[in-house]
């Protein structure tokens, strides 16, 4: 990990998730200009906390499927409303660059901040509305992030044991197999985390209270940024 990476890691959670917050509602409000200064930037950001591997650009490729597939969606239906081509292109085009720059954001969020100090952060923001019952949303939260890799790599095993294997089955049963070894993998995993939680103490309101340092020079560092994108996202 390098220098900058390794200082982005320990921002302050709260400073991080009140950031993509800001910025998610920035980038779905924004023009194109805008988008494309997102996208720059949080790419860089993604690319500088983890270098471009083979799991980390089959998250950009899964990222950009699902924009393109959303934006050529609603090319369709502007098309078949009877929308000009130029209007169906440049609104299919923007929505397919806000909902990248969106899996972007929340793809550079889950890379620099851990379940743990997102959960806590959440936590602390959540305190003076919920009270006690603020740590409710801030475990489901992190046992949220924490749980989707171990999906991804459920699927994956799943889906290479059946490529091994070689069956030979019809494609409905080929997917029905598939559905039962996947729910049957994260039954058993959701046990094991369950588990995990009560070991550690999770299900206590106690232990959802953080301790944070109080904002320093970073924190101007990030609003800064955030000013100067937004500038862009309404220009």
């Amino acid at each position: 990990m390098t220098e900058a990476a390794r200082r982005l890691f320990g921002l302050d959670p709260r400073l991080k998730l009140g950031w993509a917050l800001i910025a998610g509602g920035l980038i779905w409000h924004g023009g194109t200009p805008g988008l494309l200064a997102w996208i720059l930037v949080l790419g860089a950001l993604v690319a500088l906390l983890r270098p471009l591997g083979r799991d980390l650009s089959r998250l950009w490729r899964g990222g950009a499927l699902f924009a393109l597939f959303w934006g050529a969606l609603q090319a369709g239906l502007l098309w078949l409303d009877g929308a000009p081509s130029l209007l169906v292109l440049g609104q299919a085009s923007q929505l397919a660059l806000r909902l990248f720059a969106l899996v972007l954001l929340g793809l550079g969020l889950v890379l620099s901040t851990p379940p743990r100090q997102s959960g806590l952060a959440l936590a602390w923001a959540g305190r003076p509305v919920l009270g006690v019952r603020a740590w409710e949303p801030a475990l489901a939260l992190t046992l949220m992030i924490h749980f989707l890799p171990q999906c991804r790599r459920a699927m994956r095993g799943v889906r290479l044991g059946l490529e091994q294997r070689r069956l030979g089955l019809p494609l409905t049963r080929r997917w029905a197999l598939f559905a039962s070894a996947v729910l049957r993998a994260l039954g058993r995993r959701t046990w094991e985390q369950t588990l995990a939680v009560a070991s550690r103490g999770l299900d206590d309101p106690e232990a959802w209270i953080g301790r944070f340092p109080p904002p320093d020079r970073s924190w101007l560092a990030a609003g800064a940024l955030l000013a100067l994108l937004g500038v862009f996202s309404f220009s």
